[in-house]
């Protein structure tokens, strides 16, 4: 599978695209503290995020740590706290929908098409 067909690769896409509406819906201190205590994030982390001057600043910092990381396990606690806080709307606005996997899928497809097509000529 293709890095870019990764549901987890769409989930972080996702993300960074809908940076500012999750900022001005979320708030970082407890979804930060929720992440903490899953042990996604460190208590280091934790003070690196709260660092930052302003809450947007913080959010920012926080999501850009969710995305950042090879491990998925964050990204499904980053939707485990979301569906705690009764924000089905925010998990359906950054989880990978099947239309989004199909996408990419063909994508991917023609890509290989491409790549074959270049061989064999």
């Amino acid at each position: 599978m293709n890095r870019s067909q990764d549901p987890y690769d769409i989930m972080r896409r996702k993300i960074r695209e809908n940076e500012a509406h999750l900022i001005d819906e979320l708030e970082p201190s407890q979804l930060t503290s929720f992440l903490v205590q899953k042990r996604k994030l460190s208590t280091e982390e934790q003070q690196e995020i709260e660092k930052q001057r302003g809450r947007r600043q913080r959010g920012k910092k926080l999501l850009e740590k969710i995305r950042s990381p090879p491990d998925p396990k964050i990204l499904e606690a980053f939707k485990e706290f979301m569906n705690s806080i009764g924000r089905k709307d925010l998990v359906e606005l950054v989880q990978a929908s099947q239309k989004d996997e199909e996408n990419h899928q063909k994508a991917g497809m023609n890509d290989e098409r491409k790549i074959i097509h270049i061989t064999v000529t």
